[in-house]
């Protein structure tokens, strides 16, 4: 068992106040490991490798494309205009 203890104080004149509470080293260190910043970003690592693998594979993966033409002709001025279409 581990007594882990704070202090206290309210105001400048006040008296402190001590405030205790009894834990056992297993919920010590349960905590601890879960407080730990260093381990919080551990955990995200192997997430972030799997999104690093998919995004290498994705290189080897067919691209289906398409498109369209759109000309118009001004029949005053013999000029003409053309868009491209959608491409993926």
């Amino acid at each position: 068992m581990i007594e882990v203890a704070a202090v206290v104080t309210r105001s400048a004149g006040a008296e402190e106040r001590v405030l205790t509470k009894t834990i056992r080293l297993q919920q010590c260190i349960e905590q601890a490991l879960a407080c730990n910043p260093d381990l919080k970003i551990e955990r995200l690592n192997p997430q972030i490798e799997q999104w690093s693998i998919a995004q290498e594979r994705s290189a080897f993966e067919p691209v289906i494309g398409g498109g369209t033409v759109r000309v118009t002709t001004n029949r005053w001025t013999r000029k003409s205009e053309s868009r491209q279409g959608w491409r993926i």
